[in-house]
């Protein structure tokens, strides 16, 4: 079989999506995604780090863990043209906060998994944009303890 050569790593994973559409692209727990229905996923994140980010911003922090919201962080940043910094949600909270500011990390792509260990230093981090991908409940947590610290 003859190898394809793609330009960028961009092409690269617009190809797969596209040439594997209806194969399993992830399955995490009970859920299982398509690479159409990642395409999807992915796509619409990268749009709304475009229009919620500068193009000085270089890293895009990813605080998601084994999940949907971590591949589609990845994935999605990727297509947006920036890179991805992930960040472990088992890392204390003084070296995630100091990856955070060494890596000049505005924007952030935070999972439902992570929600809970965000809360832990989030009123420690100075203007740091927010992509969630939380049920309302913990939305709501999160948002009360940034709320909170910033009054």
């Amino acid at each position: 079989m003859k190898q394809k050569f793609f330009p960028t790593l961009i092409e690269g994973i617009r190809n797969s999506f596209d040439e594997y559409a209806t194969l399993t692209f992830l399955e995490v727990g009970n859920e299982k995604k398509t690479y159409r229905e990642m395409k999807a996923d992915c796509t619409e994140l990268a749009n709304c780090i475009l229009e919620k980010t500068d193009l000085s911003e270089k890293f895009i922090g990813v605080f998601a863990y084994r999940s949907k919201t971590a591949y589609a962080g990845i994935y999605g940043t990727i297509l947006a043209g920036r890179a991805y910094l992930p960040l472990n949600p088992r890392f204390p909270k003084e070296r995630l906060k100091k990856i955070i500011k060494l890596g000049k990390i505005k924007t952030l792509i935070l999972g439902e998994e992570c929600g809970e260990a965000f809360t832990q230093f989030a009123r420690e981090i100075d203007s740091l944009k927010i992509i969630c991908s939380l049920p309302d409940r913990i939305f709501e947590h999160v948002l009360r303890a940034l709320l909170a610290w910033r009054i």
